[in-house]
């Protein structure tokens, strides 16, 4: 397999210390193939059940391994139940993890334990100021990626950071909760975000459904 310098020195890359990154785990390339995949949903970092519940092996010995495994995430044992809240809106966008047309990428590309929201705010400054130019060199490399969804105000955030452009354009209150969707164009590629995290647990089922619906809506008239 051939593998771009770029990725093979982030997979080579040792994890940082003191920032709790999963041990024996290494960094996350992506959940599916970045470079044919149409659209790229962006959330903060992989989670440590993906190596935990063995959805990705620990110690893998070589680059080639680990960049085939993430293309093939999908079809394997993926985890669903994160996964697929985000493939209900990808579906309105006429794409799917699960057949190639979109692949799952994040800002930080190592998996900590505390998740991401137990870790103390310096650690994730740290993590997010390493991993972050990574992220936009597979952005820029991948020209095939003509959508990309950012799940959550912290994406929204990190790519407004690395100069990718998202701006507030409207809100929907499913359930007196406000959800903003953000949108924004560089040359070919589309931005469309909500300040949400779908996994978080503060959104109702019909929320999603309805914010499921506007970006497809959005999506559609572009």
């Amino acid at each position: 397999m051939l593998i771009p310098d770029y990725v093979e020195r982030r997979i080579r890359q040792s994890p940082p210390d003191g920032c709790y990154v999963v041990a024996g785990s290494t960094p996350v390339i992506s959940f599916g193939d970045v470079s044919v995949a149409r659209v790229a949903t962006i959330g903060i970092n992989p989670s440590s059940r993906e190596f935990s519940e063995g959805h990705i092996p620990l110690n893998r010995r070589s680059a080639q391994d680990v960049l085939a495994h993430c293309n093939s995430y999908f079809q394997r044992v993926p985890y669903r139940r994160w996964f697929d809240q985000l493939d209900r809106i990808l579906t309105k966008c006429d794409a799917s993890y699960y057949d190639g047309t979109a692949c799952a990428l994040d800002l930080v590309q190592w998996a900590t334990d505390p998740l991401w929201s137990g870790l103390p705010g310096g650690v994730k400054e740290r993590l997010l100021d390493a991993d972050s130019t990574f992220l936009k060199t597979q952005l820029e490399e991948n020209k095939n990626v003509r959508l990309v969804l950012a799940n959550g105000r912290q994406v929204i955030d990190g790519l407004q950071a690395m100069a990718f452009p998202l701006d507030r354009v409207d809100s929907i209150v499913p359930d007196g909760r406000a959800i903003d969707l953000f949108l924004g164009r560089s040359g070919d590629r589309t931005f469309v975000g909500w300040n949400q995290n779908l996994q978080s647990g503060h959104l109702t089922r019909p929320a999603k459904q309805e914010l499921a619906i506007r970006v497809g809506i959005t999506v559609g008239i572009l």
